[in-house]
């Protein structure tokens, strides 16, 4: 569901009943990984949706080399979803998982750029 929602996020001809759509998939697939997190009296934050507005506010590099690794994640994931190879694609998604993780918690653009020159490696 991340892959098809990154892949998604990023195609021109996405609705914004698309968009509502993956939301609420991406919600009911996070509740059968994590049935009893909603009600959890010590929340970790770990299946909170992120927050753009975050990425939004942030300075102007560290916001451009977010959205720029968002957008890269994005092709990535369309290059995933079309794969038929299993272990590349299990490298990819866990490529796409780390990535995404260190967007949430990145505070200078400089910490991401090795994350930039990575999936563009990958893409190549």
């Amino acid at each position: 569901a991340i892959l098809e929602g990154l892949s998604l996020a990023y195609n021109s001809s996405v609705t914004d009943a698309d968009l509502v759509n993956m939301i609420q998939r991406l919600h009911a697939e996070k509740i059968l990984m994590s049935p009893d997190c909603a009600s959890c009296q010590c929340p970790c934050g770990r299946t909170e949706d992120y927050d753009m507005e975050e990425v939004l506010h942030a300075s102007e590099d560290l916001r451009n080399a977010k959205l720029e690794l968002f957008a890269l994640l994005g092709d990535l994931a369309n290059l995933s979803i079309g794969m038929s190879s299993k272990d590349a694609s299990k490298m990819i998604v866990q490529t796409i998982n780390d990535a995404l993780f260190q967007i949430g918690c990145t505070f200078e653009a400089s910490q991401l750029e090795p994350w930039l020159e990575k999936v563009r490696r990958m893409l190549q």
